[in-house]
């Protein structure tokens, strides 16, 4: 092997380790948060918004639950809200919304990059 092809092999990047410290510094927590408090500034109000009109509709379509023990009505409600979709559709919204987050990509690419530099062997020589 060359001294050429050497120099590439040392400088090929392990993703997998990349990512690892990355998680271990705590980057990937301090992204997930962020980003949850960005969501629940932006999007909170609309998804309690059709939540209660999920709630509301289902009341009203079924009468009765106003009536019965909170510990008997709720499982109702929640199976009405599984059946609405609400569920799948936030998770849908927030995925799409962080994944196209382009601020939000520069973060991790910049961070990513930042280890990768720390990772490299010093190529300052000692006296």
């Amino acid at each position: 092997m060359s001294s050429a092809e050497r120099q590439n092999s040392t400088e090929e990047v392990d993703y997998r380790a990349l990512v690892e410290i990355f998680k271990k510094n705590g980057h990937f927590d301090s992204l997930r948060k962020d980003a949850l408090q960005q969501f629940k500034e932006k999007q909170s109000d609309d998804l309690l918004q059709k939540l209660h009109e999920v709630t509301e509709q289902e009341l009203t379509n079924d009468e009765s639950l106003q009536h019965k023990n909170s510990f008997k009505a709720v499982p109702l409600i929640v199976g009405a809200i599984d059946r609405s979709r609400f569920y799948s559709q936030t998770k849908e919204e927030i995925k799409n919304t962080i994944m196209t987050d382009a601020q939000l990509r520069s973060r991790i690419a910049e961070m990513l990059e930042e280890i990768y530099k720390e990772s490299l062997p010093s190529t300052k020589e000692e006296p």
